[in-house]
């Protein structure tokens, strides 16, 4: 288990220091699922502290992160969120890395009536049981492959063939690529789900070849099932004119591992460094400064939740649950 914290408390004999506020959370930092996004998300949180505390930290205080690694374990960071509540009894929480882990947390915050920014999760189902306490930051990704059947319908292509994970995300992302295939005049050929663990897709994979798609869409949370399924669809000579993907396509790590098997391959983002949003460029910049690398879109995502937290705080003047919702 990592455990990161934020600046040190005061010395002995030194000026006074306000306590800090304390916020928690975990992040997949090992477990073969998400530890790529995960590393990438747990630099997003650290980077937001810093900046906080360099404006002064929250409330007068400085800020301080306490982020345990859940191994990319569903059971272990719902245990992990109990005991930063309970035993650590930290001033805030934010979110996990992912939908599946989410999920597995959500209940939490509600038992405790303690709000907690989701910034890594983007499934609607999570929001839709009446849960009071977890905030959403992501626009909802049931609906990634849109953009890639946009293109297909309008460059004239008709066969879309979906493979995906079973597993909460990929499920959603699945059914709504269907229905969204189907209104817009698009024929679904195939539609099929593989078991989590899955290493050899290539009966999956022929199944699809022989129905002649023009735009395969892949839906998966695991980032090696993404690079796995492209290997093996060129060693097969599996060539659909279109492959769309969630945004896994946009991690540096997906191209380093594929090189040019990488290309042709679209996906959906939440963000992008590129974008000339107000505060953007220099938040590239700042975090290729601290961690010697590009972010990628979990950076941003951990990044935007926190300081939305953070300016929650200011304008409700306390960390407490019930003004802070």
């Amino acid at each position: 288990m990592l455990c990161q914290t934020g600046p040190a408390s005061s010395q002995q004999g030194a000026s006074p220091v306000r306590e800090p506020v304390r916020i928690g959370a975990t992040m997949s930092i090992t477990g073969k699922a998400y530890s790529v996004q995960g590393g990438y998300g747990r630099e997003g949180y650290l980077l937001c502290q810093k900046h906080l505390n360099m404006q002064g930290g929250l409330l007068g205080r400085p800020v301080e992160f306490l982020i345990y690694d859940d191994e990319s374990d569903e059971k272990t960071a719902a245990r992990l969120y109990e005991r930063l509540i309970v035993e650590d009894k930290v001033d805030a929480i934010l979110g996990p890395y992912g939908t599946a882990i989410t999920e597995a947390v959500a209940d939490i915050p509600d038992k405790h009536r303690k709000v907690m920014v989701a910034a890594n999760a983007a499934t609607s189902s999570i929001w839709e049981k009446g849960r009071r306490y977890l905030i959403m930051v992501l626009a909802p990704v049931d609906s990634a492959a849109s953009g890639a059947l946009d293109l297909a319908a309008r460059n004239g292509l008709k066969k879309v063939a979906i493979i995906n994970q079973d597993a909460l995300l990929p499920k959603a992302v699945a059914k709504t690529t269907n229905e969204l295939a189907k209104s817009k005049g698009l024929d679904v050929v195939a539609f099929e789900a593989y078991p989590d663990g899955t290493s050899d897709f290539s009966p999956l994979l022929k199944k699809m070849q022989e129905t002649a798609p023009d735009l395969l869409v892949i839906a998966s949370v695991r980032l090696d099932d993404h690079v796995t399924i492209l290997r093996q669809m060129r060693g097969m000579n599996f060539d659909a004119k279109m492959v769309s993907n969630l945004p896994y396509g946009l991690l540096p790590e997906f191209y380093q591992q594929l090189g040019k098997d990488a290309e042709f391959v679209y996906s959906a983002t939440f963000w992008e460094a590129g974008l000339p949003n107000p505060g953007n460029r220099d938040f590239v910049a700042a975090y290729q400064s601290e961690f010697n690398r590009a972010p990628a879109v979990q950076s941003a995502n951990s990044y935007a939740g926190c300081q939305l937290f953070a300016e929650a705080v200011r304008q409700a003047g306390t960390t407490g649950s019930e003004k802070l919702r």
